[in-house]
Order: structure tokens, then C-alpha cells, then sequence
């Protein structure tokens, strides 16, 4: 659940946030597609498209940043583990946006793209995120996850 719960923040926040200048998101679990108590993430976006996700207890970030997610300009982001807030190793995920806001989520071994998609993460216009298991590409279930932008 914690890499659908980074992912789900990480897409709401990126695909949104290119057009200004800091952004923050907060991501909460879900219950047959329903939110679920307080933000257990909190992720900053800058200008750059570069993302940091924390940990959070109540709504409130807690410690330094556990993920670090980068973005280019056509959509593509890569997902990196993080130790006191520092960006170590190589990519463990790779999500694909696409202009309708339907986002696919790789594992990725060595920084390069493995499999079908484990995830697929839709975001509406208001920045609502929904996160859903994924089989062979295909989604499944209902929304484990939303993500909403502050």
C-alpha cells in the first residue's frame, strides 16, 4: 500500500503543478473508492517537476523526504528512494501521464521500465487522483487511494 499511496501523490501533484510555481498535495487511503481518515503523505512539487514525498501523521509532514520523484516535460516521471531527504539509487518506478490525465505505473529495475503496468491513476480537472491495482494493464477494484491537491 505505501508505493500505491506515493504514486497516487506523486502523479495528483505533477500533473498539475507544471504551471506554477510550488504546489502540495495530500494523499489519503481509500475504502471502496472512498477517502479514509487523515493524510498519510504529503508531497511538494517545485517548478522544476521535481517532487519530494513525506510521511505524515495527522496531515502533518513528518521527518525528511522518503521518495523523490523527477518529471520531463512529456509526461514521464522516475521514482527514486530517498535517505535524509537525498535521492539514492536508481529508479524503482517509471509513471507514464498521458494528456487525459490517466496515468500508468511501471516497476522499474535499474532505471528501466519492467512489465505491464501495476497501477493505473486517473486525475480529473480539480486534481482529485484516484490510485487502482492494475492486472496485465488493466485496472481493477476500486480506488485504493486519492490524492487531493491542497
Amino acid at each position: 500500500m505505501n508505493i500505491l499511496i506515493i504514486t497516487a501523490t506523486i502523479v495528483a501533484t505533477i500533473s498539475l503543478s507544471h504551471a506554477q510555481q510550488k504546489s502540495e498535495s495530500k494523499v489519503y487511503d481509500a475504502k471502496y473508492g472512498v477517502k479514509t481518515g487523515s493524510a498519510t503523505k504529503i508531497v511538494e512539487t517545485d517548478k522544476n517537476g521535481v517532487s519530494k514525498v513525506y510521511d505524515a501523521k495527522y496531515g502533518v509532514k513528518t521527518g525528511s523526504a522518503a521518495k523523490i520523484v523527477e518529471t520531463d516535460k512529456s509526461g514521464v516521471s522516475k521514482v527514486y528512494d530517498a535517505k535524509y531527504g537525498v535521492k539514492t539509487g536508481s529508479a524503482t518506478q517509471i509513471i507514464e501521464t498521458d494528456k487525459n490525465g490517466v496515468s500508468k505505473v511501471y516497476d522499474a529495475k535499474y532505471g528501466v521500465k519492467t512489465g505491464s503496468a501495476t497501477q493505473i491513476i486517473e486525475t480529473d480537472k480539480k486534481g482529485v487522483s484516484k490510485v487502482y491495482d492494475a492486472k496485465y494493464g488493466v485496472k481493477t477494484g476500486s480506488a485504493k487511494a486519492i490524492t487531493e491537491k491542497k
